[in-house]
């Protein structure tokens, strides 16, 4: 008998019905060998399931915020105090089990216009819409906890350093962002201003928030310039610094264009290498241009790549110990 004969005796396999996902069948010559004084192998047991996933529009940790615990907020979290920035008060705490888990509440009646806020932002999903985390009902009041982002844009601009062109990309581009996600849907947030831009402090991501003035658009075709031009004036104070929010208006800063101002900004100059810039806030005041057609399409300005969010923080820095809010301590034993 040739080698080659052998070599396929030793070897001749089973025939293997063609049926998909059974094991391997042994060859002839593994079956001869003598078994091993092994122990029995443990039948591994079947995997379990993985935690079900809800589908929702909520972005993550939402679905958390939607979920309506009873009782104050202070069960589980260490009230410091209470922040007021301007219309806000916030309610500043920390998680009990973790010192460095900071989050801000907002109290609001059940029947105010504010108890829709929480509907709103449970179908927003986007990186510069700020989330809910966990909400609170006691007696006729909700607790809606947000994501930390105590800073508002407008105490950034009180601060002794003035930001340049990568600052006003960043706040152009996050926030056009923002817009352009709520008007794609025919949502208008209808309050958009410095002090409704927050910056969160663990990441640096810009924040659009107050979201109770929230509307919808019957038509698509019919959705208003309004927060579009809020962002113009929005960028417009971030390139003035400190001036007075009510110098800054869109028939104002139109009036100041037809007489070829730099929309009426104090010290031009500073911006006469931002072209892209000017184009940009252009088109954000155009009333002959539809805003769908502006959300559709977005400007160069905005395409571009912007600088990191760090570049904000050292203005973080400067609010926390330059702009003074009115704060109230909790008092010892207040829960």
């Amino acid at each position: 008998m040739s080698k080659r004969s052998k070599l396929d005796e030793a070897f001749q396999r089973h025939p293997r019905p063609q049926v998909p996902n059974l094991p391997s069948l042994p060859t002839k010559a593994a079956l001869a060998r003598k078994p091993h004084n092994r122990a029995a192998l443990p039948i591994p047991a079947p995997p379990r399931p993985g935690p079900i996933r809800r589908l929702s529009f909520a972005p993550p940790g939402v679905g958390r915020g939607l979920i309506i615990r009873e009782g104050l907020p202070w069960q589980d979290n260490l009230y410091l105090g209470a922040l007021v920035q301007r219309r806000s008060r916030l309610l500043i705490g920390v998680k009990k089990h973790s010192c460095a888990d900071f989050v801000m509440f907002k109290k609001v009646s059940r029947d105010s216009r504010e108890a829709r806020e929480k509907e709103c932002l449970a179908v927003f999903k986007h990186p510069h819409i700020i989330q809910i985390i966990e909400t609170f009902s006691h007696n006729d009041f909700f607790f809606f906890g947000f994501q930390y982002a105590r800073h508002t844009l407008e105490e950034l601009l009180h601060t002794h350093v003035r930001m340049d062109e990568r600052h006003v990309q960043l706040v152009a581009r996050s926030m056009y962002d923002a817009i352009r996600y709520l008007g794609l849907r025919d949502y208008i947030h209808g309050a958009v201003s410095v002090e409704t831009i927050r910056i969160c402090r663990r990441s640096g991501e810009l924040l659009l928030s107050n979201f109770d003035s929230v509307t919808r658009s019957v038509r698509h075709r019919d959705l208003p310039n309004t927060d579009l031009e809020d962002l113009g004036i929005v960028l417009l104070r971030c390139m003035e610094g400190r001036l007075p929010g009510d110098s800054l208006t869109v028939a104002n800063v139109r009036a100041r264009r037809l007489e070829n101002k730099v929309f009426g900004l104090n010290e031009p100059g500073r911006w006469s290498g931002s072209k892209q810039l000017m184009d940009f806030l252009d088109d954000l005041f155009s009333a002959a241009k539809p805003a769908y057609v502006k959300l559709e399409k977005p400007h160069q300005y905005v395409e571009n790549e912007p600088s990191p969010n760090r570049v904000l923080a050292p203005l973080v820095e400067l609010a926390t110990v330059e702009c003074f809010a009115l704060w109230q301590p909790a008092e010892a034993g207040e829960s």
